[in-house]
């Protein structure tokens, strides 16, 4: 993860400590996607921070930060000097873009698999690397929000876009930073972080009578800075069930005192969607709602030892209905699912900078809790569901506690990190080796003249979902006896960056062990979850931008160019014959190409294009809502948006599918062909 924030010249910050003279003279970084931004050194963060209204055109300036914080260990780092493949979408970035949710942004990511079953961020698989939509693992402004239920509603955020100030993408495992379940990578969603009173209104028409609205407002009282954001959308939908509605509303605060800083977090979300073959391909009027509350509070010392107490409660419901409303149910199925998961968690890390480094430690804590009438064991006395006539008759509960201890050593242009997490599982408690340990280590060096070099060794492990254990209907059947998935991940590569051209490339392997998956023998059997024994993941992303205006001037209408690349190849070395519904369908080719120009004085362009092309087979319905299965077939998508930029407001009118392609993205999803949407944003300081 990258971020920035205010360093001080005080005696705890981590420059400071160091007890050396720290100069940074250019720090460039490079965003391994279609979506890039070129930082390097001398504006204030004061000036920074209003160059993110809207109009302003600092994307293609550069910019120049004296202090850049890099989290992709547990120690800051400068960004120079780490080690790892890490992503940056900024706030303007997001405005500027011809998308509508943080889901569809992530589409144009290098390395990263957006598979949406709904659009607009209603629903959709988030995958890193290859890895599984259960392997990933998302947080909120640093907070752990993935859902024990089952990685399907990872992405259900309490937030809209507009909310954001920028998404961190960390490509390849993360358990001995961020704990299990970081398995192929991580996505850090960061909200607004202005200071200054301002206020925020985006409205949006368009198509099959879609709508959208948000507001959102920073406003400070002393040392109290607080951030609201609430947000309405919905759809008639662009074919048969495929209707939708949501809403959230969200708060932030941070008050700074001499002690320390105290953030605190509120968001509440709400889903409600026709979902036409979302989950098997034989039931076209499947229907979901569900909702999700998160808090959290976080406090981070200001001492010569850094501590950071966090807790946090996550609560989530979920309807799901394989027949909508009971129409035309079979005589079997006789009621919805419900399903209510709460996640409480604490953790305590600290910091400390010394000659020799920099040591972080810590200790967390995860309790992971569900009440269901389809996943988990029989209860003893029924629960009621909360506003449904149903009752809840199974449970089941887990905690998990993670110890880590990592060191961070600079040596002239060398950056050496290593450490190890431990973690136990009270699902494995009867296991004597109930400590589990995976190391890993990161190693940099920069050349000087902008090239550096990096290699990485790390392992990671992902516990099963409650659905991956206990989840039984006629086309699928879990396993509560499944093992947790472990893997070991070796990566190199290199990067170079100047003030015009950015670039990089590499390449990783891929060993995991345990992999859960969902897998058949035939089309006539239902899928059944398992641990493949072994399963080798091999890749190259490579990545390239050019800012025309650096080397030519304003007066090129072109401001930015961008290509990236990614390969993967998966491969299972016990069972090839069965059928894989997940673990061996990762996008095999992902080509990304982005252009943002310059029209006519302030009306612009912004252009994204990519071909996937995917490891894996589709269904389609036959008679009789029959699945038949056919092969994936490759696709080009073009999205874009022309727009009209003033400092306080934009206006735009975009399309996303250009050329209205037909295309799967999975299984049997139908996804939407041209979808023309219009919009006003509208940014005023108060």
């Amino acid at each position: 993860m990258v971020y920035f924030k205010h360093w001080s010249r005080k005696g705890y910050a981590v420059f400071q400590s160091l007890g050396k003279q720290i100069k940074i003279c250019a720090l460039l970084i490079g965003i391994l996607g279609s979506f890039s931004q070129r930082l390097a050194a001398q504006t204030t963060p004061e000036q920074l921070e209003n160059k993110t209204k809207v109009g302003d055109e600092y994307a293609e300036e550069e910019i120049q930060l004296n202090e850049v914080v890099v989290q992709t260990q547990r120690v800051a780092t400068v960004y120079s000097e780490q080690a790892r493949v890490v992503q940056v979408i900024t706030k303007a970035q997001l405005q500027q873009a011809p998308v509508q949710s943080i889901q569809d942004l992530l589409e144009f990511v290098a390395g990263v698999d957006v598979q949406q079953r709904g659009p607009m961020g209603i629903q959709a698989d988030i995958r890193i690397r290859g890895g599984s939509f259960d392997q990933a693992l998302v947080l909120l402004n640093g907070v752990n929000i993935n859902n024990p239920q089952t990685g399907h509603l990872n992405l259900n955020l309490p937030i809209d876009m507009e909310a954001v100030e920028s998404i961190e993408v960390l490509q390849g495992p993360g358990s001995r930073i961020f704990g299990p379940n970081a398995f192929s990578g991580a996505i850090n969603i960061i909200t607004n972080t202005s200071k200054k009173d301002n206020l925020s209104v985006h409205v949006m028409a368009g198509q099959y009578g879609t709508a959208k609205s948000s507001v959102s407002g920073t406003f400070n009282t002393g040392k109290l800075t607080n951030f609201v954001s609430t947000s309405v959308s919905g759809s008639d939908g662009f074919a048969h069930n495929t209707d939708f509605n949501q809403k959230s509303i969200y708060y932030r605060g941070n008050l700074t005192t001499n002690a320390g800083d105290l953030d605190v977090q509120l968001g509440y979300g709400d889903k409600a969607f026709g979902a036409s073959t979302f989950y098997s391909a034989n039931y076209p009027d499947q229907f979901e709602e569900n909702s999700s509350l998160y808090t959290s509070v976080k406090f981070t010392s200001n001492t010569a030892i850094k501590f950071t107490p966090l807790i946090y409660w996550n609560r989530s419901q979920d309807r799901f209905e394989l027949f909508r409303d009971f129409k035309n149910a079979a005589d079997w199925y006789t009621d919805h699912n419900y399903h209510m998961t709460d996640v409480y968690g604490a953790n305590l890390s600290a910091e400390y900078a010394s000659s020799i480094g920099v040591t972080a430690f810590g200790v967390d804590f995860r309790s992971e809790n569900i009440l269901s009438n389809n996943l988990g064991f029989d209860m003893d006395e029924e629960k009621e569901v909360p506003g449904e006539d149903a009752y809840f008759n199974k449970s089941v509960s887990r905690n998990n506690i993670s110890a880590y201890l990592e060191h961070n050593i600079y040596i002239n242009q060398f950056t050496i990190s290593a450490g190890m997490m431990a973690n136990w599982s009270s699902k494995y408690e009867a296991d004597p080796h109930t400590f589990n340990w995976f190391p890993g280590v990161d190693l940099s060096y920069k050349f000087g003249n902008g090239l550096s070099i990096f290699s990485s060794f790390n392992t990671a492990m992902r516990l099963p979902t409650f659905t991956d254990m206990f989840y039984s209907s006629p086309t699928d059947l879990g396993d509560p006896d499944l093992e947790a998935e472990e893997s070991y991940t070796f990566e190199g590569g290199l990067k170079f960056g100047n003030s015009a051209l950015n670039a990089s490339l590499s390449a990783f392997r891929r060993n995991g062990r345990n992999i859960i998956d969902w897998v058949r023998a035939s089309d006539d059997e239902p899928f059944q979850v398992q641990n493949i024994e072994s399963l080798e993941t091999v890749g190259v992303d490579a990545f390239v931008q050019y800012l025309p205006q650096v080397t030519f001037g304003k007066s090129m209408p072109i401001r930015k160019i961008s290509l990236s690349y990614s390969y993967l190849d998966a491969r299972q070395n016990d069972n090839p014959a069965e059928i894989s519904k997940y673990a061996l369908s990762n996008l095999k080719h992902k080509l990304s190409m982005g252009i943002d120009h310059n029209i006519y004085k302030n009306i612009y362009a912004n252009w994204q294009i990519r071909y996937q092309d995917r490891a894996y087979s589709t269904w389609e319905l036959g008679d009789g809502n029959v699945s038949t299965e056919n092969p994936f077939e490759p696709f080009w998508l073009v999205d874009a948006r022309i727009y009209y930029q003033k400092k306080a407001y934009m206006v735009y009118v975009e399309a996303s599918n250009l050329f209205d392609r037909d295309y799967i993205d999975f299984v049997a999803v139908e996804q939407p062909g041209r979808w023309v949407k219009a919009g006003v944003r509208i940014n005023l300081d108060l």
